[in-house]
């Protein structure tokens, strides 16, 4: 045919247009996740060491798997979100009763009575013709096209600016990357002192919201009760429970039994 219709050739364009887009697309996907999978493991395996940590366990007696370890990560992403959450709720509960209140009414109106006073200084200056000349002649002059001194300050100021915004970068990045998992750390050592706190000022008792006990039972064959106390964590050899301010760990036999009571309503 002589003549090609546009819907022929729209498809070929379209193509070529999103190609790049996709690539990118999947670049970005690909970092991202490379960046996200680590940082989640640390934080996880982080909120793992913190939890015994506050019961004075090694965490290397209490191995988890790796799937175990992003499961407590994404647990601690949600503990951290109920936290800010919180956080948020009392804040906006200070800001909107007195006195935070009138605080922040006083602190809004300075703000804005100071930005005004600037505009109108800005508008009754007056500057005079001759003293407004010299000063675009002096800054012409000093433009980077007209003054080779200007240019090498510009070319190694641009240069300085590249390698501090460089290190800046690196600086940030570097403590974001370990604030999160120390976050994480203090975030498991949180909840096990909870558990230590509850523990101790009440002992063995049940919740009131899901009728279970706070206590588990480690019972031998003979169904006799060998400890019992908060259940820190089990391994495949072992066993490790807080009781009487105390932390035990000892080895898991094969006729052991752990037992948690529910109470019956």
């Amino acid at each position: 045919m002589l003549f090609r219709s546009k819907r022929s050739r729209n498809p070929l364009r379209k193509n070529k247009e999103e190609k790049p887009v996709k690539i990118g697309f999947s670049l970005f996907f690909s970092f991202l996740l490379a960046v996200v999978t680590p940082a989640a493991y640390m934080v996880g395996d982080s909120y793992h060491q913190g939890y015994l940590n506050a019961f004075g366990i090694n965490s290397d007696n209490f191995p988890i798997a790796a799937v175990d370890v992003y499961v407590l990560s994404y647990h601690t992403v949600g503990l951290f979100l109920i936290s800010f959450g919180g956080f948020s709720a009392k804040l906006l509960e200070i800001v909107s009763s007195p006195p935070g209140f009138y605080w922040v009414l006083l602190g809004f109106f300075s703000v804005v009575a100071s930005i005004y006073w600037l505009i109108k200084l800005s508008k009754n200056r007056k500057i005079a013709v001759d003293s407004l000349s010299r000063i675009k002649t002096f800054v012409s002059w000093m433009h980077w096209k007209n003054n080779d001194f200007t240019k090498s300050v510009g070319i190694v100021g641009f240069a300085s600016y590249g390698i501090f915004l460089i290190i800046y970068v690196v600086i940030v990045s570097a403590l974001l990357w370990w604030l999160l998992p120390l976050s994480a750390f203090k975030k498991g050592e949180e909840v096990a002192k909870e558990k230590i706190k509850t523990y101790e000022e009440n002992g063995c008792v049940y919740n009131k919201k899901t009728s279970w006990n706070n206590c588990f039972s480690v019972i031998d064959s003979n169904g006799k009760v060998v400890h019992e106390g908060v259940l820190i964590g089990v391994s495949e050899n072992e066993i490790a429970i807080y009781k009487e301010g105390t932390s035990l760990v000892f080895h898991k036999k094969s006729d052991y039994v752990l037992r948690r009571n529910r109470k019956v309503l």
